[in-house]
């Protein structure tokens, strides 16, 4: 759970992720951890919870998010060749999992109810037109 809004500028986009918002670390199966990295190390830490948000609230579109997924994990330090198998993981494994659904809905409407009176709020981009 993150504790505190975090902000970023990446890719000529401002993101800002909501305090309280949880994310699972980085979607790594555990064959491919041997090849990268698992899960919740901390070099993947910013850019799994920057493109999970980007999952929930769709504030770019699919490419984008992967492409951002990619500068951070570079900025981050993942070497060249590891940044793009995470990427090339992404890009095939993304498209299944970008639509919202009933879950995903359900915890953007808690967060949302948790969020709506922070100062940061209209940062966030929440997906108004899933919260109905």
């Amino acid at each position: 759970m993150l504790l505190d809004n975090y902000f970023i500028k990446v890719g000529g986009v401002s993101v800002c992720v909501p305090q309280l918002f949880e994310w699972d670390g980085a979607s790594i199966p555990r064959y491919g951890w041997q090849i990268t990295y698992t899960p919740f190390n901390p070099i993947l830490a910013l850019p799994s919870l920057v493109h999970d948000w980007f999952f929930y609230n769709h504030q770019v579109d699919l490419k984008t998010a992967n492409d951002i997924f990619y500068l951070l994990l570079l900025d981050n330090g993942v070497p060249k060749w590891k940044a793009k198998i995470m990427y090339k993981a992404v890009e095939i494994g993304g498209p299944s999992r970008w639509d919202n659904g009933p879950e995903e809905k359900a915890y953007l409407k808690k967060l949302y109810a948790l969020a709506k009176f922070n100062p940061s709020f209209n940062l966030y981009h929440f997906p108004m037109d899933q919260l109905e």
